[in-house]
């Protein structure tokens, strides 16, 4: 079986770097103040995108040999990029550009992936490359911004039913997540509101959920707070950024875990705000569930919620669903032997060459597309939010809450383990394919050398 495997991911790695080499032989490389400009701007595209900073470094490398440009070099950070290149005559020149806090959509992930395998393949030049990449970061949504709303309550409500409630909480998932959702939407809006919004939503929920009747409920509000708020669970950061602790990028991977921690203490802070403005009962709900199916009909929802939320293209749906489901299985599967730690990690392992198969495919997404919705399937950043929440308002033992917390980490570090594993297997050594082995970060120089001026 494992030699079988091992020759698949062989072929399929050959496919790709067959698909990705560039025709006949190298030419001269472009100017460098052209090409400094390019990839300067590929990288901040890349951060946006929410790819970790190794596999960015990767990727732009890759390029710079594809333009036969010696002497390049990059460092990378959550919030910025700096790029340095040699000229003919060893002058060095380097340029610096922060990354834009909005993250990319995944129409947008999709086309700027699709445009770097462009690149690799034609050699464009810079300066096309550079108006295709400002068309890409430019386009508008085609359905405008009344999905974000529609996105983030059937979000809710998929996440909602993965936990097998009461039929009568679905009203209550659709109410809150409908309800963040709209914040959601008005923060893209207004700027201002961006800055608070982690704790104006946990509040919010709050005072919501503790508000309905228990016909809305199920007799359980507490069960609301977690699936309505998902839309702003750093999943994502929390596993992107142990998995860059794990291979060197210890700045990137430090910063990127303090942004994830930090959202999660705002949002359990909003949610101590919501619990002073309403009478709060913790109960026991007895109402009876609906059963193990609601859980697979809970995932599908989830990848239409997130498509639908982040704009994905339609035509990346169905593989959307069938990463999900592979990587739900791998989860359950690693449960039913009894650990929930085997099944985080069991998660993470399918994840990669899933979204490998799914890339490898002609219709198939960029794997980055399908990575971030298994992110917010299988990362443990809700029961995280719990615990904190429990030990900030005391409703349950401080004990209690603190496992929590071990517990979300140890998951955390579960998966990022099994998604390096799973890149192990697949062998993938191009740095063009975005779910390729994520290597080292490159050190860091001491101090960025002078920029020298560009010509007019």
């Amino acid at each position: 079986m494992g030699g079988r495997f091992q020759r698949w991911a062989d072929r399929l790695a050959k496919q790709r770097l067959d698909h990705l080499e560039p025709p006949g032989p190298k030419g001269q490389p472009p100017p460098s103040w052209e090409l400094i400009r390019f990839l300067r701007d590929l990288g901040v595209a890349l951060s946006g995108s929410g790819a970790a900073t190794g596999r960015i470094v990767a990727t732009l490398r890759s390029l710079a040999e594809a333009y036969n440009a010696p002497g390049v070099d990059f460092f990378i950070f959550p919030t910025g990029v700096f790029v340095r290149i040699a000229d003919p005559d060893g002058t060095l020149r380097t340029d610096f550009a922060a990354t834009p806090s909005d993250p990319l959509r995944l129409y947008q992930i999709d086309a700027l992936y699709r445009l770097i395998g462009e690149v690799a393949e034609t050699r464009m030049a810079p300066a096309e490359g550079r108006r295709r990449l400002e068309v890409i970061l430019k386009e508008r949504p085609r359905h405008g911004l009344w999905t974000v709303a529609v996105g983030a309550m059937l979000l809710a409500i998929g996440l909602g039913l993965t936990r097998n409630p009461p039929w009568e909480a679905l009203a209550g998932y659709a109410i809150l997540g409908a309800v963040n959702g709209v914040l959601q939407m008005l923060a893209t809006r207004f700027g201002v509101l961006s800055l608070a919004l982690p704790v104006v939503a946990g509040a919010v929920s709050t005072v919501i959920a503790f508000s309905l009747p228990d016909s809305l409920t199920g007799g359980d509000p507490v069960r609301l707070l977690i699936p309505s708020l998902i839309i702003f669970l750093p999943g994502a950061a929390l596993t992107i950024g142990a998995i860059e602790l794990s291979t060197g990028s210890m700045v990137a991977g430090a910063a990127r875990l303090m942004y994830a921690f930090n959202l999660l203490f705002l949002l359990a802070f909003g949610i101590l705000v919501g619990t002073e403005l309403v009478d709060v009962t913790y109960v026991d709900s007895t109402s009876s569930t609906l059963g193990a199916w609601s859980a697979w009909v809970g995932v599908a929802i989830v990848g239409v919620g997130y498509a639908i939320n982040q704009h994905a293209p339609t035509r990346t749906l169905g593989w959307v669903l069938v990463v999900l489901y592979g990587v739900w299985i791998a989860l359950n599967a690693g449960e039913a032997m009894g650990s929930a730690l085997l099944g985080a990690f069991l998660a993470g392992l399918a994840l990669t060459p899933l979204s490998y198969l799914a890339q490898s495919r002609p219709s198939g997404p960029p794997a980055q597309v399908t990575f971030l919705p298994a992110f917010w399937l299988i990362v443990p950043g809700v029961l995280g939010l719990t615990g904190v929440s429990e030990l900030i308002t005391g409703s349950t033992e401080a004990a209690t809450g603190i496992t929590d917390l071990v517990t979300a980490l140890l998951t955390v570090v579960a998966i990022a383990l099994g998604i390096l594993v799973g890149s192990g297997f697949t062998q993938a050594n191009d740095a063009l394919s975005p779910a390729r082995a994520i290597p080292p970060e490159p050190a860091a120089h001491p101090e960025p050398p002078p920029r020298t001026p560009e010509p007019s």
